[in-house]
């Protein structure tokens, strides 16, 4: 089981509303290929599509200024695999995204 905490942050002085209206927040976790030669560089966005998730509550968010939110999710993974997780918040023309590489080991 792969447990995911992405972690946002208003660094503005002003309050942004964000909904399903003019925004969204998502995240996706593709399975890295096995096999790769060492120097090899990983495209995030190439692997097998393993889960994808809304984080957006029904209701959106309403960032005061400075603020943080905190949102954890749990996906199920094959042990033994590495992923490419990617979260990416949108606000119109605005995004944030966040990449990481993880490993599960056996």
């Amino acid at each position: 089981m792969l447990v995911v905490h992405v972690k946002s942050k208003n660094s503005a002085n002003t309050v942004l509303d964000v909904d399903s209206s003019n925004g969204s927040f998502n995240l996706e976790v593709r399975r890295v290929p096995d096999g790769l030669r060492s120097g090899s560089q990983v495209d995030a966005e190439a692997g097998e599509l393993v889960a994808s998730r809304n984080l957006m509550p029904d209701d959106g968010w309403r960032f005061l200024p400075l603020a943080e939110f905190d949102n954890t999710t749990a996906i199920v993974v094959p042990a033994g695999g590495t992923f490419a997780l990617s979260a990416e918040l949108k606000r119109g023309e605005d995004y944030e995204a966040a990449e990481q590489i993880v490993h599960v080991p056996r």
